[in-house]
């Protein structure tokens, strides 16, 4: 299996990150046809990363950012997903399950697999938005099925310099991607 460049994306607050987000990092960092990455200089990975405290419905958003250099990447995608990376996921989930605050939160959690296509200078983000750990935990299982789905769709029609969010809750997706320009408007959105 040839090196597939990672990110690790992360939102939500100091205990949020602890629980999810370095751990996530950690186990990813183990992997080795993997290996980290950062965000090419493209306009769509522009956000703004200064300290705000908005009222937002999520407590914390950790996902992996997928970067694939062309469509024969796909096809790794899934035992690489599948396999390897997913069951950390689980596990992490499976662990936070059992710290007191996220067991009384009244807001989602968030967990989203996101493909970077090079050529095209799309992204692709599909985010399974749940309002429990054992919600998010089920989606999870879904994930990887709905982003084939979503590649499939763009390999199908393929668009340029775009953002293409995929919400998963309840067991529902939106078939049509949300378009966004950059993927901080995508996060307002997984955030609303």
């Amino acid at each position: 299996m040839s090196i597939i460049n990672y990110s690790v994306l992360t939102q939500g607050n100091s205990s949020f990150i602890r629980a999810f987000s370095i751990p996530l990092a950690e186990e990813l960092e183990k992997i080795d046809s993997i290996k980290t990455s950062d965000s090419p200089k493209k306009n769509i990975f522009v956000v703004d990363s200064s300290i705000r405290n908005n009222d937002i419905a999520v407590a914390g958003v950790f996902g992996v950012l997928l970067f694939l250099p062309g469509w024969f990447a796909i096809k790794v995608l899934d035992d690489l997903y599948e396999i390897k990376i997913k069951p950390k996921i689980q596990n992490i989930i499976k662990k936070a399950d059992d710290i007191e605050i996220f067991k009384s939160s009244k807001k989602f959690f968030v967990h989203s697999l996101s493909i970077y296509h090079e050529e095209l200078n799309v992204l692709v983000i599909v985010a399974a938005k749940e309002k429990g750990l054992d919600e998010l935990y089920g989606s999870i299982e879904q994930l990887n099925n709905f982003t084939q789905v979503a590649l499939h769709n763009l390999k199908v029609s393929p668009q340029k310099n775009q953002v293409h969010l995929y919400i998963l809750t309840e067991g529902k997706i939106n078939l049509v991607p949300f378009i966004h320009e950059d993927i901080e408007s995508a996060s307002r959105q997984i955030n609303s």
